[in-house]
């Protein structure tokens, strides 16, 4: 305890005292025992005040910190609607290395990046278009010769090149 508080950090056979600053990466306190143990989450790189909260994720290994729990999310089992912020944006509150929510409108699939979108909202009937822009448009705007593959979610050119109206 004191300010700021020490804990027990046991190497060996030795106990010395650390401050949450001294602490190593992925180490923080267990504040039921007070002594410095590793993080909960094995993907945690910063558990410095508390070793069941993690502030910052193992990046390189595809993991990114979810603000909103305080864990780590892998790429892979990203919730839909969320992603990776790989870059900092102060005036968006976009923070790199957190998950955030995708940033185009009715995007559903951005897992490793937020500013890419892989997939439309699947409830809105939307599909992913990349000309003339990355869209996310309604089955009634893709253009003639064109239509929405229901396999992948994205516009694609029609199957049969004859048809002008395969939506």
């Amino acid at each position: 305890t004191g300010n700021p508080p020490y804990y027990l950090y046991r190497q060996g056979n030795s106990t010395t005292c650390l401050s949450p600053a001294g602490m190593l990466n992925r180490m923080g306190p267990d504040l039921t025992t007070g002594y410095v143990e590793t993080c909960a989450d094995s993907q945690c790189l910063d558990c410095k005040f508390n070793i069941l909260i993690c502030k910052k994720c193992d990046t390189s290994k595809g993991y990114y910190h979810d603000p909103a729990s305080d864990t780590c999310i892998s790429t892979s089992n990203m919730p839909k609607g969320y992603g990776a912020i790989l870059s900092s944006v102060p005036a968006q509150g976009l923070v790199a290395g957190d998950v955030g929510t995708c940033r185009m409108a009715n995007c559903d699939y951005c897992a490793k990046d937020v500013t890419v979108c892989t997939g439309c909202s699947d409830a809105k009937d939307l599909f992913l278009s990349i000309a003339p822009q990355i869209a996310c448009i309604p089955v009634t705007s893709i253009p003639a010769g064109f239509g929405g593959d229901r396999n992948t979610g994205r516009v694609a050119p029609c199957s049969q090149k004859e048809c002008k109206l395969c939506q």
